[in-house]
């Protein structure tokens, strides 16, 4: 397993790696979680924003790597001023459980607070329970929505943020002592 997780490196963001990004999550939330036709364009709007900010500074844009191809992605962009988002944060299914992921995110927490950014912002599902697991380890905080009907099914969204203040984060580990 050792060996695994130091095979994977990681490297910025090409634009030449726009059609491999689509075509996996395409893959992951059309075929593999049943999304709908929505998806698509949801998918494509993330994209753009993605691109708009490619060569803007303040944002991170990472692809992981295996042997030379690409099996992972994270998207940290600026939302404000004092706010990153997190976009499009995927793993290929046979390098899952096995510390990339954390990797990519502690790597992507490091730019936030490189860029100087108050907090860093992410959503998913209640469902993705790995996700929310890895980003509940880092310290983020969740609220959590509503069901509501979105591409085609009924899910649970949380919206998760990490604040960077070095005040917010003695808060949070004092909070946390036992």
């Amino acid at each position: 397993m050792l060996g695994d997780i130091i095979d994977i490196g990681f490297r910025p963001y090409a634009p030449a790696d726009r059609a491999w990004v689509r075509r996996v999550n395409l893959r992951q939330y059309r075929e593999v979680e049943g999304f709908d036709a929505g998806f698509d364009a949801a998918l494509d709007a993330s994209l753009a924003r993605i691109e708009a900010q490619r060569t803007g500074g303040r944002v991170a844009f990472l692809i992981a790597e295996a042997a030379g191809q690409p099996v992972g992605t994270l998207f940290l962009c600026r939302e404000s001023d004092e706010s990153a988002r997190i976009r499009l944060f995927y793993l290929d299914e046979a390098w899952r459980g096995r510390g990339v992921g954390r990797r990519m995110l502690d790597q992507a927490i490091k730019a936030a607070r490189g860029h100087g950014y108050a907090q860093i912002c992410v959503s998913t599902f209640t469902r993705h329970g790995a996700a929310c697991r890895l980003y509940h380890a880092r310290g983020f905080q969740g609220v959590v929505h509503p069901p509501a009907e979105v591409f085609g099914q009924c899910l649970v969204q949380v919206d998760y943020h990490l604040s960077l203040t070095p005040e917010d984060r003695a808060a949070d580990q004092a909070a946390r002592l036992p």
